[in-house]
């Protein structure tokens, strides 16, 4: 799978049950989840926690994504509601 894909269809390979793709969205998103993260609970071991189980969280939701285009919300989403 070539990393250059754009995320509608790299959300597809994931309902799919493609790994690689999965790891292109982590790849691609960790970054800036963790800093958003660490900017509401000010630990960056924590932000990093919280991070990890939103993507778990993501993964076992992604099937319930409609617009494979908003999964950026889905992913803010799913971090403001860990329970941290």
């Amino acid at each position: 799978m070539e990393s250059n894909c754009d995320i509608p269809d790299i959300i597809r390979q994931v309902k799919q049950g493609d790994q690689a793709a999965f790891d292109i969205v982590t790849t691609r998103y960790r970054l800036a989840a963790i800093s958003w993260a660490q900017s509401i609970v000010r630990d960056a071991y924590l932000a990093e926690d919280v991070v990890q189980e939103a993507f778990i969280k993501m993964k076992e939701k992604i099937h319930d994504l409609q617009d494979d285009r908003k999964f950026a919300a889905v992913g803010n989403s799913c971090e403001s509601n860990c329970d941290y």
